[in-house]
């Protein structure tokens, strides 16, 4: 530091100051306020760096950006005038140089090298690894997962539905009461369904049975192939509609038979209109003459002309549907019922619900499937157990969003038998979480066996995860690829490496997490990026390479750059009140960790120092004490210590920011007080061997549109580029005034 006091004008970088302001000439009288008057002393101090002391290494720093510096403008001139180190406010960040095919463009970190250099700026490099202003979408695709796509296939018929009546399983094709159902010895032998229509009804839909298939999509092609007679020669009418003879969709050809078995085809589409059913039934209107209509081979199958890259298969949602556990995932009870298990089951044990008592009510005992997530209308779901009772009885369901919160009316009655039965439908009901069989108007017991919920889900292309291993073999190489990039983007030879022109980083920037100050920050608690957000460049390397993400960035920084490099620690809140500066305490503590290895070295430690002058003076004298105790801290590791990107704002009482325009005379004097105590406190704790330097990082006054601080004076020049207090305060505190 210079003891030179307040000196006369100084004259820099070509500019004439006949005024306040440093960047403007003006020859012409203008009468001046009492404002200006009040400024004028701030004309007689010298230009920053004009303070420190001759031969001390000491950098003044100052953050701009590499089209600031290249412009050659006013704040190119401010930085020769009064510094002798910048940082690149942007330029040396990851999303900056990457882009989002993984390119790496330094272009315009090698160019503010070179104007630096040329102008005899020292530069220093901000950053090296920082989970902020990342590249996710680049960063996220190296390490997703691998897609191996399906082969590709010709175009093909598939099979969603298709009966033989063998176990005389009519799940799949409902009928209602006017068709009375039996099976007889079909056109190949084995069995085929016979549907009866006793008497001539006054409606032909009045006798109708439908062919269930899954969820068709609309305008797809399917095919309907089917072996039919009937006892007299006929033709019914036939529909496309819901599940559950409802849900119309649109009517559909007329369907012949005849006394003799012959093979029936329809090819055909769903309309759009479906009116999102999970089910869409073929039916047959069979009620305009009386007589005995037959069916075998069923088959339904869907069209995909390029083959199918991607299948539909049904995956299970129910945990121990067999009852081989006890594990009581997806079914409780609920009221009266009361739930054991029992041998005996289709195929081993069984669940044994019993109810006790007639209830007064069905829902007073249930025996309740559940699952999550919901489901959601125009997803297909499987639902099938096997049941049976003590006594023959009829049971109700009804459909819940989840146990307890009815929805609607289930899946409709089951009637139970004391023989095993048979229960599966294809199924959606939107928001439905549980299904309640409602159990409470017979005093019996009912058994349950083989539950199962599938899901249709798609698949097709094999998705292979990356392993933890493999992620951190990719990320690894690709923090050597940017690291080696930046290297020699800075002067680093690119076969050997050694020695560049910026002989100091940023190895890593705000690694401590904000509430638990001993701890790195992490994705899952501060936010990870979206790859297809802008806006969003969060990608934390810790979270891969684990805390030990340093420690390889360290080794890679010094392989690239050279043994010489000053890698330091950076981050923010380290003179925090809301703390007691734990976070500067955790940032030692984890420095002493990386180096710990024996191998890794950090040379010193930054603190951001983003601080505001605080009105209240409890608040203030708060603050400045746990200014004094970071230094401390600091002081005490003996490592280098640099203030990395100090400016100030001001807030009133309530801790509120006061905007630029608000600021009275009186505080912009506070304001610089505080920078000369920040600067002084710097000179008096941290020895002069540790004393790396100070950057300011805003050095006009930030308008209401700025991405940093906006509307806040943060500024040691106002927006104007005439010279504040604040600028006073800040040579005062290098001048050791």
């Amino acid at each position: 530091m210079k003891n030179s006091g307040i000196l006369l004008t100084a004259l820099f970088a070509g500019a004439v100051m006949a005024s306040c302001a440093d960047f403007d000439e003006r020859d012409y009288p203008v009468p001046e306020p009492s404002s200006i008057t009040e400024m004028n002393y701030l004309k007689d101090y010298l230009p920053l760096k004009e303070y420190l002391v001759e031969g001390a290494n000491f950098r003044l720093g100052m953050g701009i950006s590499a089209d600031e510096l290249t412009a050659h403008g006013i704040p190119y001139r401010v930085a020769i005038a009064n510094f002798n180190e910048v940082v690149a406010s942007n330029d040396f960040k990851y999303a900056s140089v990457v882009n989002d095919e993984g390119a790496i463009d330094p272009s315009k970190v090698t160019t503010f090298v070179n104007e630096a250099r040329g102008a005899g700026l020292e530069v220093y490099g901000h950053t090296l690894v920082w989970h902020a202003q990342q590249n996710v979408k680049w960063l996220g695709s190296l390490i997703s997962p691998t897609v191996i796509p399906a082969p590709p296939s010709e175009p093909e018929w598939v099979v969603v539905t298709d009966m033989d009546f063998e176990d005389e399983d009519l799940t799949n094709f409902p009928h209602n009461a006017g068709a009375v159902v039996s099976f007889v010895e079909g056109a190949d032998g084995g069995h085929a369904l016979k549907i009866t229509n006793e008497s001539v009804k006054p409606n032909s839909w009045d006798s109708q049975a439908a062919i269930l298939f899954p969820k068709a999509e609309a305008n797809v092609q399917y095919k309907l192939t089917m072996k039919i007679r009937a006892d007299q020669a006929v033709t019914s009418g036939s529909q496309y509609h819901g599940p559950a003879f409802s849900n119309y969709i649109t009517g559909g050809p007329g369907v012949t038979f005849t006394t003799e078995w012959k093979d029936y085809e329809r090819e055909f589409t769903v309309p759009a209109n479906n009116d999102g059913v999970v089910a869409i039934a073929v039916t047959f209107e069979m009620g305009s003459m009386a007589t005995s209509y037959y069916f075998d081979d069923v088959v339904i199958e869907r069209f995909y002309p390029n083959g199918m890259t991607s299948r539909v298969e049904m995956v299970e949602k129910f945990v121990n549907g067999k009852f081989e556990t006890d594990d009581a995932t997806n079914y409780q009870t609920n009221g009266a019922a009361q739930l054991s298990y029992v041998d005996g089951g289709v195929t081993g044990r069984a669940v044994k619900i019993t109810n006790p008592a007639v209830q007064a009510n069905g829902y007073n005992a249930q025996f309740i499937l559940k699952w999550t997530p919901a489901m959601v209308g125009g997803e297909v779901y499987e639902l099938s157990f096997d049941y049976k009772a003590d006594a023959i009885v009829t049971a109700g369901s009804q459909s819940q969003r989840g146990p307890g919160q009815y929805l609607g009316g289930g899946v409709g009655n089951l009637d139970y038998t004391t023989e095993w039965q048979h229960f599966s439908r294809m199924v959606t009901i939107n928001e439905m979480g549980a299904l309640a069989l409602d159990l409470g108007l017979n005093a019996t017991s009912y058994y349950y066996d083989n539950i199962s919920l599938k899901k249709e889900e798609t698949v097709g292309d094999i998705i292979v995860p990356k392993t933890p291993e493999e992620k951190v073999e990719i990320l690894t190489t690709e923090l050597d690829r940017w690291i080696s990039a930046m290297m020699v983007a800075t002067g680093a030879d690119p076969e050997t490496g050694g020695t560049t022109y910026v002989k100091a980083w940023d190895l890593v920037n705000e690694p401590m997490d904000d509430d638990d100050a001993f701890a790195l920050k992490t994705g899952d608690k501060d936010g990870n990026g979206e790859p297809d957000d802008p806006a969003s460049t969060n990608f934390f390397w810790q979270d891969y390479l684990g805390r030990d993400y340093v420690r390889v960035a360290a080794r890679l920084a010094r392989q690239r750059g050279g043994n010489d490099l000053k890698l330091f620690a950076n981050d923010y809140n380290l003179e925090a009140t809301y703390n007691n500066n734990d976070k500067a305490r955790g940032l030692i503590d984890m420095v002493e960790y990386w180096e710990s290895d024996g191998v890794t070295k950090i040379d010193g430690l930054g603190t951001q120092m983003h601080v505001s002058y605080n009105v209240d003076p409890t608040r203030q004298q708060a603050q400045e004490a746990a200014i004094v105790t970071m230094y401390q801290l600091l002081a005490a590791t003996g490592k280098l210590v640099k203030v990395s990107e100090l400016d100030m704002g001001i807030v009133d009482a309530e801790g509120k920011d006061i905007p630029t325009a608000d600021v009275t005379v009186d505080q912009h004097k506070a304001m610089s007080a505080f920078y000369k105590f920040i600067v002084d406190k710097y000179f008096e704790i941290i020895p002069a061997a540790q004393q790396y330097g100070i950057t300011h990082w805003a050095l006009v006054d930030q308008p209401a549109n700025s991405g940093w601080r906006p509307n806040t004076p943060t500024g040691l020049w106002d927006g104007d580029n005439n010279r504040k207090p604040a600028y006073a305060g800040f040579a005062d505190g290098l001048a050791g005034n």
